[in-house]
């Protein structure tokens, strides 16, 4: 995960698992270590895959800092990630070579 949303999450783990009616969760397993959990029945494309996993950062990001689980900073990370994806999208439509 390292080199992936600017090294910023050098501690975290994904895993596969089969999970209980969740597509994913994450837990805090040390002072800055983190394990994501991807349920393998649940996200059955990749497209799952990337907005489970997406979802699951943004708690790691904000490192549950509010009571609320899906609170402010949580929308907010989310929002971020999401505007970041669509720019490198829209960046890559104009660039593509013809």
């Amino acid at each position: 995960m390292s080199r992936y949303f600017d090294g910023e999450l050098s501690g975290v783990r994904v895993e596969w698992q089969t999970l209980d009616n969740r597509l994913g969760g994450a837990e805090k397993i040390g002072e800055h270590d983190y394990r994501i959990w991807i349920d393998r029945r649940e996200n059955t494309s990749i497209a799952d895959v990337r907005d489970t996993l997406q979802h699951e950062v943004c708690h790691v990001l904000v490192d549950w800092q509010e009571a609320e689980e899906h609170g402010t900073w949580h929308h907010t990370a989310a929002t971020k990630r999401k505007l970041a994806l669509a720019q490198k999208k829209i960046w890559a439509a104009k660039h593509k070579r013809k």
